[in-house]
C-alpha cells in the first residue's frame, strides 16, 4: 500500500508544500505581525530602538495564538494520533513478519525526536503564553534563559538521538568527529565495513601524522 500511495512526485510536492508553508509562517512577522509600530512611536527618530530581544521583536499574540497554538499545537495533536496508529498497525500486522519488524524501530525513533522536541519547546511557549496571558504575573529573567537554552538543544540531540539508534550513523558522526578534532586529524570514514556487508562506515584506526611522528622523534641538542 505504501509503495501505491507514495510515489515520487506525490513525495516531492509533500517535502514543497511543507518548505512553502514554513517559508510563510517565518515570513509573517516581516508582513506587519511585528512590534515596529509600537517601538517607533515610544522611542524617538533619532536614538535605538533599544534592546533586542526575541520578545521585543515579534508581537505576544504571534507568538501564542499563531505560532503556538496555531503551528504547533495542532500539528502535534495531529502527528499523536498519526504515530498512534502508526504502532497499532505495526504491533497488529506486522510484528510477526521478519521483513516488517524493522518498522518498529524507526518508529519508536521518530516518537522519541516528537517527545524530545515536545520537551525542548513546550516550555518556552509555556512561557510566552503566561506572560500574554497573565501580565501581572512575576517574570524570572534566569527561567526565560533557561527555557531559550533548551530550545536550542533540540538541534543538538536529533543527531545525537540518530547517532544511538543508527549504527551506521552513530559510526559516521563517530568519524567526522574524529577527524575533526585534535586527537585525530588524518581519520577517515570506510563507506563500508571491514566485512564489506554494509555494516555502515568505520573510521580508520587513529594514527599521526607525519610532522607530529617527525616531532615526536625529533631530540633537542644538548
Amino acid at each position: 500500500d505504501y509503495v501505491v500511495h507514495v510515489r515520487r512526485g506525490r513525495a516531492l510536492g509533500a517535502v514543497g508544500l511543507c518548505w512553502l508553508l514554513s517559508l510563510l509562517i517565518g515570513l509573517s512577522p516581516m508582513m506587519g505581525w511585528n512590534r515596529l509600530a509600537a517601538a517607533v512611536v515610544l522611542i524617538p527618530h533619532d536614538d535605538h530602538l533599544g534592546r533586542c530581544s526575541f520578545t521585543s521583536v515579534f508581537a505576544p499574540e504571534f507568538l501564542v495564538y499563531f505560532l503556538f497554538f496555531a503551528c504547533t499545537l495542532l500539528p502535534l495533536g495531529a502527528l499523536l494520533g498519526i504515530y498512534a496508529d502508526l504502532f497499532r498497525l505495526v504491533r497488529g500486522h506486522f510484528l510477526a513478519r521478519a521483513a516488517k519488524r524493522g518498522e518498529l524501530p524507526m518508529a519508536r525513533t521518530l516518537l522519541l525526536l516528537l517527545a524530545i522536541f515536545c520537551v525542548c519547546w513546550i516550555p518556552l511557549h509555556v512561557l510566552y503564553c503566561v506572560r500574554l496571558l497573565c501580565p501581572g504575573c512575576r517574570s524570572y529573567a534566569a527561567l526565560d534563559r533557561l527555557a531559550v537554552l533548551l530550545s536550542h538543544l533540540n538541534s543538538l540531540a536529533n543527531p545525537l538521538v540518530y547517532a544511538m539508534r543508527k549504527r551506521d550513523f552513530g559510526r559516521a558522526l563517530r568519524a567526522v568527529c574524529l577527524r575533526h578534532g585534535p586527537c585525530c586529524p588524518g581519520a577517515k570514514v570506510h563507506p563500508q565495513g571491514r566485512s564489506g556487508r554494509g555494516e555502515g562506515p568505520r573510521p580508520q584506526p587513529c594514527s599521526l601524522s607525519p610532522c607530529q611522528r617527525e616531532g615526536r622523534g625529533a631530540r633537542i641538542p644538548a
